[in-house]
């Protein structure tokens, strides 16, 4: 009778590994589609620049500072992203982390205020700075030693298609819409 179970025992055992396995893609592939969001919105701004000093008489200074937010908030976040994802988990960590870099992109497309769109861009800074550290702990979780190196080249070099999104696809996106309604979009996305 053992030797019967033994053989079913391994077929579950193989079973639930290849599911693991498998399961580990989609988590890393959810985690790099948010990696692009974050490379799309470091550089998202530029191309928006036009509109919105328009939109808001803003000088050249104040867009330069308005863009910026995002990076205070990125890096104002490293240090507790590290334990968010350690106590709370990766995952939790970036859905969050979205979560408000979505709100923060809604609130630039509806800003009334130059206030209001620091606010909102501070917001997005908040939110992505989640992604990078998040996918890190994730791949080493998840991938073996040998793999980590080539995951990690193939994180950097799908996350970066954010920016070439954020370039000619969101310009095109602007003439068919307006930039508000562009973030507005994105950030319900």
């Amino acid at each position: 009778m053992e030797e019967k179970c033994a053989p079913l025992l391994y077929e579950e055992r193989q079973s639930m590994v290849k599911r693991a396995l498998s399961y580990r893609w989609i988590v890393w592939g959810v985690m790099v589609f948010a990696f692009m969001v974050v490379f799309f919105h470091r550089l998202a701004a530029a191309v928006v620049k036009d509109e919105v000093t328009l939109a808001f008489s803003l000088s050249a200074t104040a867009f330069g500072t308005m863009s910026s937010m995002y990076f205070y908030a990125y890096m104002a976040m490293q240090i507790p992203v590290g334990l968010l994802a350690d106590s709370l988990g990766a995952r939790i960590t970036v859905s969050a982390g979205m979560f408000v870099a979505g709100a923060g992109s809604i609130l630039f497309g509806f800003a009334p205020s130059y206030a209001w769109l620091l606010a909102g861009r501070f917001l997005v800074g908040l939110g992505v700075a989640t992604v990078f550290v998040c996918i890190m702990k994730i791949q080493s979780q998840w991938f073996k030693d040998g793999e980590f190196a080539t995951i990690s080249g193939a994180t950097t070099l799908i996350g970066n298609a954010g920016g070439i999104l954020s370039q000619g696809p969101l310009a095109f996106l602007i003439t068919l819409v307006s930039w508000r309604s562009s973030f507005i979009a994105i950030g319900l996305a």
